[in-house]
Parts: C-alpha cells; sequence; structure tokens
C-alpha cells in the first residue's frame, strides 16, 4: 500500500511538473513575442549582429553573476553540450539576419517557424523520441497558421529564403539538443555555456557581416533600455526557463507552444504599433491556438492514462 501511495505521489509531481513546464514556456514565448517592436526601434542604432552580441553578453553577465557557485560544477560533457547548443542558436541567429537582407519580414517569420516541422524529425532520427498522431495534427495545424499569419501572396523563393530555411534547421536543432542535454546536465550551466557561445559567436559573425564600429556607436537611452529588457529577460531569464521546462517536457511540445512567438509578436504589434490585424492573420492565430491545445489534451489524456493504470494497480493490491 505505502508502495502505491509513493508511485500515486510521484505520478502527482510528474504533472505538477509538466503543468509548470508548459505555463513557463507559453511566457517564454510572451517575452519573445513582446521583443520585436523595441528591437525594430534598437536597429536604427545598432548593426542586428551587434545588437544580438550586446544582448547575449548582457544575459550571460547577469546568469554568470546570480550563479556564479553553480558554475564551479561545469566538466567537460556539460562545457560540450552547452557549446553545441549555443552554436546552433547562433547559427539560428546569424542566418535569420542575413536572411532578413534578402527576403521580406513575413516570410522570415514564417520559414523560422517551419521549424517546428524538423524538431520531430530530428528527435527521431538522433534521440529516437515517439512521436504521436496528435503532434503531427499539431504541427500541420501550426504550419499552416504561421502561413495565414506571415505570407500575403509571396509564392516566389529567393536566395534570403533558403538562408532562412537553414535557419529553421538550426533552431529545431537546438530545440532538439536543449531537450537532449538538459535531462543530463545542470541546466543553470548549460544555459550560461549556451548564452555565452551565442554572444561570442554574433561577435565574430559582426566583424565578417558587418561594420564593427556599429557595435560601438552611440547608444541612446531607449536603446539600451531594451538591451537590459532582450538581454535579461528574453534571453538570461528565458533560455533559462525553457532548458529547465525540457527537463520534463518532450521537444515536439515545445516548438510548438514557443511557435506561439510569431502570434504574440502579432498582437503586441497591434497594440503598440496600431498595426491592424486581417482576417486572414486572426484565423493563422486561431490554427496555432489550436495546435497548441491539441497537445494540452494530449499531455492531459496521457496523465489520464497514467492515473488509470495506477488505480488498477491500487485496486488489485487492496484485494490481495
Amino acid at each position: 500500500m505505502l508502495e502505491t501511495r509513493n508511485v500515486v505521489t510521484t505520478s502527482m509531481q510528474n504533472s505538477l511538473n509538466h503543468c509548470k513546464a508548459y505555463f513557463s514556456l507559453f511566457v517564454v514565448a510572451l517575452i519573445w513575442g513582446s521583443t520585436f517592436v523595441p528591437t525594430q526601434l534598437a536597429l536604427d542604432d545598432v548593426s542586428p549582429l551587434g545588437f544580438l552580441a550586446l544582448r547575449f553578453t548582457i544575459g550571460a553577465a547577469i546568469l554568470s553573476i546570480i550563479y556564479g557557485k553553480e558554475l564551479k560544477k561545469i566538466d567537460y560533457p556539460t562545457l560540450l553540450g552547452g557549446v553545441v547548443i549555443g552554436i546552433t542558436l547562433s547559427a539560428g541567429f546569424v542566418l535569420q539576419t542575413i536572411g532578413l537582407l534578402h527576403t521580406t519580414t513575413g516570410k522570415v517569420g514564417f520559414i523560422t517557424g517551419v521549424s517546428v516541422v524538423f524538431v520531430p524529425i530530428f528527435a527521431i532520427t538522433l534521440f529516437r523520441e515517439k512521436v504521436t498522431s496528435k503532434q503531427i495534427v499539431s504541427i500541420a495545424l501550426s504550419v499552416i497558421g504561421l502561413a495565414l499569419l506571415s505570407l500575403n501572396n509571396q509564392r516566389t523563393i529567393n536566395t534570403g529564403d533558403l538562408w532562412v530555411f537553414g535557419c529553421a534547421v538550426a533552431f529545431a536543432l537546438q530545440i532538439t539538443f536543449t531537450g537532449y542535454y538538459s535531462k543530463r546536465h545542470s541546466p543553470i550551466c548549460l544555459t550560461v555555456i549556451q548564452v555565452a557561445t551565442v554572444a561570442v559567436s554574433c561577435f565574430v559573425a559582426s566583424v565578417i557581416f558587418s561594420n564593427h564600429s556599429i557595435i560601438f556607436s552611440k547608444l541612446t537611452l531607449s536603446t539600451w533600455a531594451t538591451l537590459l529588457y532582450t538581454g535579461v529577460g528574453a534571453t538570461g531569464f528565458a533560455f533559462l526557463v525553457q532548458m529547465r521546462a525540457q527537463k520534463t517536457a518532450p521537444s515536439v511540445h515545445v516548438a510548438l507552444i514557443l511557435g506561439l512567438e510569431a502570434v504574440f509578436a502579432i498582437l503586441f504589434g497591434s497594440l503598440l504599433l496600431n498595426e491592424t490585424m486581417t482576417k486572414q492573420e486572426i484565423a493563422g492565430c486561431i490554427l496555432m491556438l489550436v495546435g497548441t491545445v491539441v497537445i494540452q489534451i494530449e499531455g492531459m489524456n496521457s496523465k489520464t492514462s497514467d492515473q488509470r493504470i495506477l488505480n488498477a494497480k491500487n485496486s488489485a493490491l487492496t484485494h490481495k
């Protein structure tokens, strides 16, 4: 009987952890979606890669100050995992930035969001994670929603689209590798290494692809405020939350929830810049939300199934 109680307690704790993980990822998507408007304004003062370098440097510095003692636990496997995740994230940002120079913002948003399709492919091929039919339905709904949200009679493919396609692959790998390494190493250590890797990579990329002096040009107060918000909230806090959430949440679920970033970006643009949402964009938002709800229902059904098994075990033990 005591063993059954322990199993039930463990199951309830796991369910609570899943709920916390999903809610925290929802908050991360909200934060990331809120950064588009201030970042667009800040890019008048600094190059995109320079902005990313400063943003991730701030994020790495804040995390190092807060979790300095935890960083003493870093060993070679943790360092390797953090660098691998950081390189994939860096590649995603750099490729996206190059793509923005050659294609439209709407197409960048859509193609980047298609990373949700690659996550289950990488999860299956690299780490043999299972993908359910409900997850496939959710992915399809999200991709269609993204298309409605981002594309407006833009059916041609150009060089910029190919750069952004590479970005989508890189971001999918970042989510997949985060899911793998976060279950094996300290989320704090992995996050600090990841963020620091992106900072260094973006500084190097800014030297190659843009004017290095732009990074250190005179920044306005509003730009510094944006850097602090994105550095602390959208980088240090957000990536640590993602790392911790992926200890329990499947990679496909994570990709779908974080995909809501595009929905929040549209909503914040409408609220702060008085941008009008078309019927097509509203339909896209609804489809993406439905896709996320389907995933939540799958999680609830899975927990219900686990509870039924526990009840059956409890009943069997009672009748012995």
